[in-house]
C-alpha cells in the first residue's frame, strides 16, 4: 500500500520532472487555475520504442547521467511491457535512444537463461533505473497470456552496462513489484507499488543488496 508520504513524494516528483522536461515552471496558484501544460501543444516524434521483435507498451524510462559501457550520457533506456501481440506482462526488451533519435536494442532478456529464479517469465515494468556506475535494475511482472489472472510474482533483474543479466532476484515475501527505486548509496530498495508480507521488505532489501554487492565486487559494469 502506498502511504500518504509516498503519495506526496510521487506527486512532487512528477511535478518537478514535468517542469524539467518541458523547461517551464508552474506559476503560483496554478493548482486552482489553468493547467500549466495547456500551452504545450506541439508533438514531435523523436524515435520509436518498438524493437525488431515488435515489443510495445513502453513502461519504464531512465536517463543515463554518466557514460559507462553502452549507455552514454543523455541516452534514454526504455523497458517494454508488452510483446508484439500486445499482451501485457510479456515484453522482454530494453531499448536505447540517443539524444539525436538513434534507436538500438540494449537487451533482450531470455527467461530460459537467467542467473536465478524469475517466476512466470519476463514482463519488464516501470521498475527501471540506471546506477551511476553503469549497472541497471529492472523489474519483471510477467503473465502467461497478457491477463492479470495469469500474473506471476516476477523478479528484479540487474544488468551490466552491456545488457547482460548478472542478477535475478526473487523472494516469496515480496510480490507484485511494479515500481522500484534501488539506491546503492543508501543500500535500500524502496517499493512504491507492490505487496509484501509483514517485515518481509526490509529483509528482502538486505538480501537483494548482498546479491548485487557479491556480483559487483571485483567486477566492472
Amino acid at each position: 500500500m502506498v502511504g500518504n508520504r509516498t503519495k506526496a513524494w510521487l506527486r512532487n516528483g512528477l511535478t518537478s520532472a514535468a517542469a524539467m522536461l518541458f523547461g517551464v515552471s508552474a506559476p503560483a496558484g496554478a493548482a486552482g487555475g489553468e493547467p500549466f501544460l495547456g500551452a504545450l501543444n506541439t508533438v514531435t516524434t523523436v524515435a520509436s520504442t518498438v524493437p525488431a521483435n515488435g515489443d510495445v507498451n513502453p513502461y519504464g524510462t531512465a536517463v543515463a547521467r554518466h557514460s559507462v559501457g553502452d549507455p552514454h550520457r543523455g541516452n534514454v533506456l526504455i523497458s517494454n511491457f508488452n510483446n508484439a501481440r500486445n499482451q501485457q506482462g510479456t515484453g522482454s526488451t530494453l531499448v536505447r535512444i540517443s539524444p539525436d533519435g538513434h534507436v538500438s536494442q540494449f537487451a533482450q532478456i531470455d527467461p530460459a537463461h537467467l542467473p536465478g529464479p524469475c517466476p512466470g517469465g519476463i514482463g519488464l515494468t516501470t521498475a527501471l533505473s540506471i546506477q551511476p556506475d553503469g549497472w541497471i535494475v529492472v523489474g519483471s511482472l510477467p503473465t502467461a497470456d497478457g491477463t492479470s489472472a495469469t500474473a506471476q510474482a516476477g523478479c528484479l533483474l540487474v544488468l551490466d552496462s552491456h545488457g547482460t543479466v548478472r542478477v535475478s532476484y526473487f523472494t516469496s515475501g515480496v510480490e507484485g513489484i511494479l515500481w522500484i527505486a534501488y539506491d546503492p548509496g543508501a543500500k535500500a530498495v524502496v517499493t512504491l507499488n507492490g505487496q509484501s508480507a509483514s517485515g518481509a521488505l526490509p529483509s528482502a532489501a538486505g538480501e537483494f543488496q548482498q546479491m548485487v554487492d557479491s556480483v559487483r565486487t571485483g567486477a566492472r559494469a
